[in-house]
């Protein structure tokens, strides 16, 4: 195998194929629904923006999660400040 050759498919694993993965385990796309290059193109496109918003999703609820648990930190915060310091 030549040498650009192998530093194509050592990318393609890192960058490509986790993504298509992705498709097929998480979101079942498994095949295109409409004909013709544009319809591939729609159906990709609706795949991946499936894809991003369920990205998006994960990330605002770690986001949530983690503000719920500043915000406790802090209520606790100010409750032991007034107890010591009234």
């Amino acid at each position: 195998m030549d040498e650009t050759t192998g530093t194509i498919y050592r990318r393609r694993k890192i960058e490509v194929e986790p993504v298509f993965g992705h498709l097929k385990a998480h979101l079942a796309f498994h095949r295109f629904h409409l004909r013709g290059k544009l319809g591939a193109k729609i159906d990709v496109g609706l795949a991946l923006m499936a894809l991003n918003l369920r990205k998006l999703g994960k990330h605002m609820e770690r986001k949530a999660l983690s503000k719920e648990k500043t915000e406790t930190i802090l209520i606790i915060i100010v409750k032991i400040v007034s107890v010591f310091y009234k």
